[in-house]
Protein backbone atom coordinates (compact mmCIF):
# COMPACT_ATOMS: atom_id res chain seq x y z
CA UNK A 1 0.00 0.00 0.00
CA UNK A 2 1.16 2.84 -0.96
CA UNK A 3 -0.06 6.74 1.33
CA UNK A 4 0.42 10.08 -0.40
CA UNK A 5 1.99 12.63 2.20
CA UNK A 6 2.03 16.59 2.37
CA UNK A 7 1.03 16.26 -1.17
CA UNK A 8 -1.94 16.33 -4.19
CA UNK A 9 -1.14 13.97 -6.94
CA UNK A 10 -3.06 14.31 -10.23
CA UNK A 11 -3.30 10.52 -12.18
CA UNK A 12 -6.31 9.28 -14.44
CA UNK A 13 -8.64 12.35 -13.75
CA UNK A 14 -8.35 11.88 -10.04
CA UNK A 15 -6.88 14.24 -7.43
CA UNK A 16 -5.24 12.12 -4.67
CA UNK A 17 -5.27 14.18 -1.28
CA UNK A 18 -2.40 13.67 1.89
CA UNK A 19 -3.75 10.54 3.26
CA UNK A 20 -4.93 8.83 0.21
CA UNK A 21 -3.91 5.67 -0.91
CA UNK A 22 -2.19 5.15 -4.66
CA UNK A 23 -2.65 2.40 -6.91
CA UNK A 24 0.57 0.51 -6.76
CA UNK A 25 2.18 1.84 -10.55
CA UNK A 26 5.93 3.11 -11.26
CA UNK A 27 4.89 6.34 -10.59
CA UNK A 28 3.96 5.90 -7.01
CA UNK A 29 6.93 4.27 -6.57
CA UNK A 30 8.65 7.12 -7.60
CA UNK A 31 6.87 9.13 -5.61
CA UNK A 32 7.70 7.10 -2.65
CA UNK A 33 11.65 6.92 -3.61
CA UNK A 34 11.34 11.20 -3.83
CA UNK A 35 9.71 11.02 -0.50
CA UNK A 36 6.01 12.52 -1.24
CA UNK A 37 4.76 9.09 -0.66
CA UNK A 38 5.26 5.99 1.89
CA UNK A 39 4.59 2.52 0.95
CA UNK A 40 3.41 0.39 4.01
CA UNK A 41 3.11 -3.16 4.60
CA UNK A 42 -0.17 -4.37 5.80
CA UNK A 43 0.49 -7.50 7.23
CA UNK A 44 3.42 -5.24 9.56
CA UNK A 45 0.02 -3.21 10.56
CA UNK A 46 -1.85 -5.89 11.38
CA UNK A 47 0.60 -7.24 13.28
CA UNK A 48 1.48 -4.06 15.45
CA UNK A 49 -2.04 -3.39 15.67
CA UNK A 50 -2.62 -7.34 17.96
CA UNK A 51 0.67 -6.35 19.71
CA UNK A 52 -0.31 -2.98 21.02
CA UNK A 53 -3.89 -4.41 22.09
CA UNK A 54 -2.18 -7.30 23.95
CA UNK A 55 0.35 -4.76 25.44
CA UNK A 56 -3.20 -2.74 27.08
CA UNK A 57 -4.72 -5.77 28.62
CA UNK A 58 -1.35 -6.29 30.67
CA UNK A 59 -0.93 -2.61 31.54
CA UNK A 60 -4.67 -3.00 33.21
CA UNK A 61 -4.03 -6.17 35.00
CA UNK A 62 -1.02 -4.12 36.70
CA UNK A 63 -2.81 -1.14 37.28
CA UNK A 64 -6.48 -2.83 38.68
CA UNK A 65 -4.14 -5.64 40.75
Amino acid sequence: MIVLRRARFISSGRIYRSGDVLPDSAIARSLAEKGFAEVINDTQTAKSAKKSKAETAQQNDTVNS
